[in-house]
């Protein structure tokens, strides 16, 4: 079972890096446009809604880091 699902799953997901690159470009995507290219895999909605979730929560979180990095290091220089 789990083999047959991989050989869904895996061309879906390289369609989907294809499409949508970044968790930058995920977190503002439609979600029906991922839930439709996620329909055969199920939950389909679902899945979709938590990826844009979690790419806007990983956006927020690298650059907000990205930013203490910037703002310790000035500190440093002065």
């Amino acid at each position: 079972m789990m083999d047959n699902a991989g050989k869904m799953a895996v061309p879906i997901l390289w369609q989907f890096f294809n499409r949508w690159g970044s968790a930058e470009v995920t977190r503002t995507a439609d979600w029906k446009q991922i839930a439709e290219l996620m329909h055969p895999l199920g939950l389909h909605e679902k899945r979709a809604k938590m990826l844009i979730r979690f790419s806007g929560s990983i956006y927020i979180h690298f650059f907000s880091t990205v930013l203490i990095i910037l703002v310790q290091n000035f500190h440093c220089l002065y």
